[in-house]
C-alpha cells in the first residue's frame, strides 16, 4: 500500500478494530509515564524490558510477526514507520526500541515489511554502529526524525562534512533513509511567542492558535532539506536517497522557488540548481488534503508516494480511495504513487 506511519504496534492493531486501538493507547498513556526513571537509572536491557512491557497486555497476535500471517496476506508491501528521535543521551534508549522491534518484527519480514530502526545521529561513531546493527539484521530502510542532530556539544546539521563517514555507509549500503515528522525540538521556539516557557510538544494536545500556525508552516522539514541540500550532503553522496514521510507536500513548491532564488544569488557556490537536487534525491509523501497532480508535475511520478496512516487524522477511513484523487493520470503513474515507487525504494 505504501507507506504506513505512526508506530508498529498502532498500525497493527488495525484489523482487530477500534476498540483494540483505542485499548492500546491506553495501556500507553497509562505505561508511558515510567518511561523517564528507566532511561535515567538504567541499562539496555532494561530499556528492552520496559518497552515490551508496554504492550504486553495487547494481542500477541498483533505485536508478533509471527502470528500476524493472517494480517500481512491483505497488502503487497508496506513501511511502518516510528517517528521516534531524542537527543544523544538517549541513545541506549534507541538502541533497545531497535533491538526490541526486530525480536519481534523483523526489520525485512515476509518479503513485503520493511520496518524502520531508528537512527539518532548526534555522535556520528554511535550513529554508524546502529546503522551497522541494522543493516546485519535486514533494514531496508532507517527512521531519522526532521531536526538537527544533538552531541556533546550542542546541535548541529547532521548533513555537514563531519556526518560524511555515516551518509558514505548509507550510499554504500543503499538503505532508504525516511525522514519522519517527528517532535524536532522546535517547540523551545513556539514558547518564546506564547510566553510559555518550558511548555513540551504534545502531538495531541489542544492546540493553541498561534503555535499551530507556526507548526502548519512546516518549518522543521524545510529547515532540513534546506541544510541536507545547502550542506552538500547530497552533492557528496549522490545515490542517497530520502523519503519525506507525514511532512505534507504543501511547502515543496515554495520551498524549490526559494532554493533557486538563493541560487540565483550566489550560483558559484552551487554545483548545480538545488531545485533539481531536491527532485533527483527526494520522494515524497503529500496529505490527503492536498493535490497529488500538482505534486506530480512538479516532482514527476517516480517521485511521490502514498501513504495509508490510518487511523490518524493523516489518513482516510478507506486508504484505498485515495487512488480517486489520481483519476486522470496514466494508469502507470497512478500504479507507481499508490505502490510501485515504494516497493522500488525498499527492493521488494
Amino acid at each position: 500500500l505504501g507507506v504506513s506511519a505512526h508506530g508498529i504496534i498502532i498500525l497493527n492493531q488495525l484489523s482487530a478494530g477500534a476498540s483494540k486501538i483505542s485499548s492500546t493507547l491506553s495501556i500507553m498513556k497509562e505505561q508511558a509515564q515510567r518511561l523517564k526513571p528507566f532511561v535515567v537509572r538504567n541499562g539496555r536491557q532494561t530499556h528492552v524490558r520496559f518497552l515490551k512491557h508496554v504492550f504486553a497486555r495487547s494481542d500477541r497476535s498483533y505485536n508478533r510477526g509471527d502470528a500476524r500471517g493472517h494480517v500481512r496476506d491483505h497488502f503487497e508491501a508496506a513501511l511502518p514507520a516510528s517517528p521516534f528521535g531524542v537527543r544523544q543521551r538517549h541513545q541506549s534508549t534507541i538502541h533497545a526500541l531497535n533491538q526490541w522491534m526486530n525480536d519481534d518484527w523483523p526489520f525485512f519480514y515476509a518479503g513485503r515489511m520493511v520496518f524502520t530502526p531508528v537512527i539518532t545521529p548526534g555522535v556520528v561513531a554511535n550513529a554508524i554502529v546502529e546503522l551497522e546493527y541494522a543493516l546485519a539484521h535486514g533494514a531496508k530502510a532507517v527512521l531519522m526524525r526532521p531536526a538537527p542532530a544533538w552531541g556533546y556539544k550542542g546541535p548541529r546539521s547532521f548533513a555537514l562534512p563531519e556526518f560524511d563517514p555515516y551518509w558514505k555507509l548509507v550510499e554504500d549500503s543503499g538503505v532508504l533513509v525516511v525522514i519522519h515528522a517527528s517532535d524536532s525540538g522546535y517547540s523551545r521556539h513556539w514558547n518564546e511567542w506564547e510566553g510559555t516557557a518550558g511548555r513540551e510538544m504534545l502531538a495531541f494536545a489542544e492546540p493553541l492558535r498561534f503555535t499551530q500556525t507556526l507548526r502548519s508552516y512546516h518549518r522543521e522539514i524545510v529547515d532540513t532539506v534546506i541544510a541536507i541540500i545547502c550542506h552538500g550532503m547530497l552533492w557528496r553522496f549522490p545515490k542517497v536517497r530520502l523519503a519525506l514521510v507525514e511532512n505534507g507536500a504543501g511547502w515543496v513548491p515554495d520551498l524549490l522557488k526559494h532554493l533557486d532564488f538563493a541560487y540565483n544569488q550566489m550560483p558559484q557556490a552551487y554545483p548545480e540548481k538545488p531545485s533539481e537536487t531536491f527532485k533527483r534525491h527526494f520522494y515524497v509523501h503529500p496529505f490527503h488534503e492536498e493535490d497529488p497532480r500538482d505534486l506530480i508535475k512538479l516532482l514527476g511520478a517516480d517521485h511521490v508516494i502514498f501513504g495509508s496512516d490510518f487511523p490518524h487524522i493523516e489518513g482516510l477511513a478507506d486508504p484505498l480511495s485515495y487512488i480517486d484523487e489520481l483519476r486522470g493520470l496514466p494508469d502507470a503513474d497512478i500504479a507507481k504513487v499508490m505502490g510501485a515507487n515504494l516497493m522500488q525504494l525498499i527492493g521488494v
